[in-house]
């Protein structure tokens, strides 16, 4: 759901960015030249489109954290346990050894560079599907282990797909949320956001996340009852 509200909502506010800033160009322009300022028709009409852009930031960091800090964290001893002590070892530890590194990937290249390529159309299409994919295959196996069934179980590729869905959904989970952070401090399509609801973005941010990991856990605590009981 996560990467289906990036896919829909980065294409176009990207296209919002490049008005935003060619708006606010005519702005100075037009102060410069002694005309008059924004009118209350584009000043609402640059609050909503500025509200747009929070509730699209606010929405991705929701799901993401759902689907991370609430259901994968609840399912993943379920996942990774029966094809042994070692692959459930090795994914957690690696996940989050490497969630710093791909956190940091945004910010360590150029701002104009991460924009080009975490802001493309092709990037949002290919992370959603890699995403969903690995979070659909976790739940699956989570389900089908509980009558030991799954997947290659006992074999080393099972036990390396499984490790790597885990893997890869930290790294692109940790990618997006700074995605996220930036645009509320006023990075990337974050422009369009005023000065003054910034802070305001920023708290709602951090709620954003805590009530996704609740929510996230009740639904994997939901899916955990059932499968208990289906068995």
């Amino acid at each position: 759901c996560a990467a289906f509200v990036a896919l829909l909502t980065v294409p176009k506010y990207r296209r919002l960015l490049v008005r935003t800033k060619h708006t606010q160009q005519q702005n100075i322009q037009q102060k410069s030249s002694g005309d008059e300022e924004e009118t209350d028709e584009e000043r609402k009409h640059n609050k909503h489109r500025a509200t747009r852009v929070v509730a699209s930031a606010l929405a991705q960091m929701f799901l993401q954290s759902f689907v991370e800090n609430g259901v994968v964290m609840g399912i993943s001893s379920f996942s990774l346990l029966p094809y042994g002590a070692l692959h459930y070892t090795v994914a957690t530890a690696c996940s989050f050894v490497l969630g710093p590194f791909a956190a940091l990937l945004p910010s360590a290249l150029p701002n104009r560079v991460a924009g080009r390529f975490f802001d493309n159309t092709a990037y949002v299409l290919v992370s959603s599907i890699v995403y969903i994919s690995c979070c659909a295959y976790m739940v699956v196996v989570s389900t089908i282990n509980a009558g030991r069934t799954a997947p290659f179980l006992g074999t080393t590729v099972g036990g390396a797909v499984v490790c790597a869905a885990r893997i890869t959904l930290r790294g692109l989970t940790q990618i997006g949320l700074v995605r996220c952070w930036t645009v509320l401090h006023g990075g990337s399509i974050g422009a369009a956001i005023p000065a003054e609801q910034r802070e305001q973005g920023s708290r709602l941010g951090g709620l954003s996340i805590q009530l996704g990991a609740l929510f996230g856990a009740i639904a994997s605590m939901l899916l955990a009852l059932f499968v208990w009981n289906s068995t």
